[in-house]
């Protein structure tokens, strides 16, 4: 149980977060921070100042926003996550990137828990088992790979910038591209431990990443998603999936999703899973 300083002190750093975030927005006082945070050096250190991750150390580049060192970077995932991993979960963080939610996903599922971080893309790589490696974490295993329907090798994108890295159809992307490692979530949990929760950034590779994990989304102990969305075709195909292997489509703040519309961002609760939690 968190003591009433701790808890103040989260407090503080949530708002702030979410003032500086606010700030940001400010068309004039929010370039300008930007120019300034353009200014710093390649690779430097910083603490984490604000949001759930306050006190965490962090490698700053260019590659990669600077709300990941400020602290305010998607802040509703930040809450959606601190309220479903609990300790001694197994969390899946599909598309990690530079390693925030990876970082985030491990403090909230502790030494008991464990977090598999899914990144094919070499630049990210280096950078998230940086940022592991400078918060000392010990609970979280990099999976060099991308997620896909089969096990193999895929095409994979850069795209505009590393965060945007996608898995690439052959001869559909411009962008510089590279053959990486696939596998799927059924065969990987077949050998590790099977996730509680997955969180899944794929650029557009939703549908790839969710065929792959059939066994998983029937299974008697199916996980529950956080997945951000790319386009209505994909969206349209996620539901489908989802919705006739039993689960439940919610918005981040557990509001269900009617029959029309699709936000960018969803939470899937397998129908006994949401079910057991409204009871608790």
């Amino acid at each position: 149980m968190k003591s009433p300083e701790n808890t103040q002190k989260s407090l503080y750093s949530i708002a702030k977060a979410t003032i500086m975030h606010q700030v940001g927005r400010l068309p004039f006082l929010g370039s300008t921070l930007r120019w300034f945070a353009r200014r710093y050096r390649e690779g430097s250190i910083v603490t984490i100042k604000s949001g759930y991750l306050a006190g965490y150390k962090w490698m700053r580049s260019h590659r990669h926003v600077n709300a990941y060192w400020v602290g305010n970077y998607e802040l509703p995932i930040q809450k959606c996550l601190i309220r479903e991993l609990k300790p001694g979960d197994v969390f899946y963080d599909i598309g990690a990137n530079a390693g925030f939610f990876s970082l985030l996903g491990s403090k909230c599922v502790g030494q008991k828990g464990h977090v598999f971080a899914f990144e094919p893309f070499p630049e990210n790589i280096e950078t998230l088992r940086s940022n592991l490696d400078l918060n000392e974490i010990e609970n979280c295993t990099v999976v060099e790979a991308a997620v896909s329907d089969s096990v193999g090798t895929v095409r994979f994108s850069r795209g505009p910038h590393s965060s945007m890295a996608h898995i690439a159809q052959e001869g559909t992307d411009g962008q510089k591209s590279m053959l990486v490692k696939a596998l799927t979530l059924e065969e990987f949990a077949k050998t590790e431990r099977p996730p509680n929760f997955i969180k899944m950034d794929v650029e557009g590779a939703e549908i790839l990443a969710l065929r792959g994990a059939s066994a998983l989304l029937k299974s008697a102990t199916p996980p529950r998603f956080l997945i951000e969305l790319h386009g209505g075709t994909v969206a349209a195909q996620a539901r489908e999936i989802l919705e006739k292997t039993g689960y439940w489509l919610y918005t981040l703040d557990l509001i269900g999703i009617g029959s029309n519309s699709m936000p960018h961002h969803i939470l899937a609760y397998p129908g006994k899973a949401f079910g057991d939690r409204a009871n608790t």
